[in-house]
C-alpha cells in the first residue's frame, strides 16, 4: 500500500470516486487538431532566433556569450543586417536583464560600440519593494516582467544568465528548471517576443555540449 499525506493512495482514489471534481473547473484542455490553423514561424534572426519562442545561448565561460547577446540586441534596435549577411528587420525595442555585467560600465559602453539605437534598449534593474529594490526572479516576478516587456513593446528580451534568475528553483534539478522555463516560453508566445536566455554549461567532461546545458 502506498501512503500519502492523508492516508493511502487507494483512500484518495476512493474519495475522488465518491465526490468527483466539478468538470467545469478541472480537467485537460483539449483542442482538435483540425481546429488549429497552421502558421509559419516568424523570425527575429532568420533561421536562428524565432519570435514568440525561448532560445538558449549556451557555452563555456569566457567564450563571449554576453557580448554576442549584446550584438544581437544592437542589431535588433537598429535593424542592421545579421552577421551571416541576412537583412535586418524593422528596428525594435530590447529589454535586458543582466546579473553579471553592470549597465553603466559594461552594457552601455558595449552597446554604443556596437552602434545600437540606445533609445530602444531598456535594462531591467530589479523589482520595487516597500523597503527599496530587489533582484527580479522568474519564479515569482514573471507577471511583473510581462508588464514591463509589454510597456516598452520589446521585440527581444535577454536574460543573462538564466541561472541567476531562477529564484528558489534548484538549477541542478531538471523538473524545477523546466517549471520556470515553461511559463517563460508561454510569455514569449503570448507577446510574440524573442527571448534569448544565456546558459552556462555544467562541468561534466567528455560529454556533448548539448547535454551539458
Amino acid at each position: 500500500m502506498i501512503a500519502n499525506g492523508n492516508g493511502t493512495a487507494l483512500d484518495a482514489i476512493a474519495a475522488l470516486k465518491a465526490k468527483p471534481p466539478d468538470a467545469a473547473s478541472v480537467g485537460l484542455v483539449l483542442t482538435r487538431a483540425s481546429d488549429i490553423e497552421p502558421e509559419g514561424v516568424s523570425w527575429l534572426w532568420p533561421g536562428r532566433i524565432p519570435l514568440g519562442k525561448l532560445t538558449l545561448l549556451s557555452g563555456d565561460p569566457g567564450l563571449g556569450k554576453s557580448f554576442l547577446a549584446l550584438d544581437i540586441a544592437a542589431r535588433t534596435s537598429s535593424g542592421s543586417s545579421w552577421p551571416d549577411g541576412q537583412p535586418g528587420g524593422e528596428p525594435g525595442n530590447v529589454a535586458i536583464a543582466s546579473a553579471e555585467d553592470g549597465a553603466a560600465d559594461t552594457i552601455v559602453p558595449r552597446l554604443r560600440h556596437l552602434n545600437a539605437d540606445m533609445s530602444r534598449i531598456y535594462t531591467i534593474d530589479g523589482v520595487k519593494t516597500e523597503s527599496g529594490r530587489r533582484a527580479a526572479s522568474l519564479d515569482t516576478d514573471l507577471p511583473r516582467i510581462e508588464v514591463g516587456v509589454r510597456s516598452v513593446q520589446a521585440r527581444l528580451l535577454i536574460v543573462d544568465p538564466i541561472g541567476a534568475f531562477l529564484g528558489a528553483a534548484d538549477s541542478h534539478r531538471d523538473a524545477e528548471v523546466r517549471a520556470i522555463l515553461a511559463p517563460l516560453a508561454d510569455l514569449a508566445e503570448r507577446l510574440r517576443v524573442a527571448i534569448l536566455a544565456i546558459a552556462h554549461l555544467n562541468k561534466a567532461q567528455q560529454v556533448s555540449a548539448i547535454y551539458r546545458t
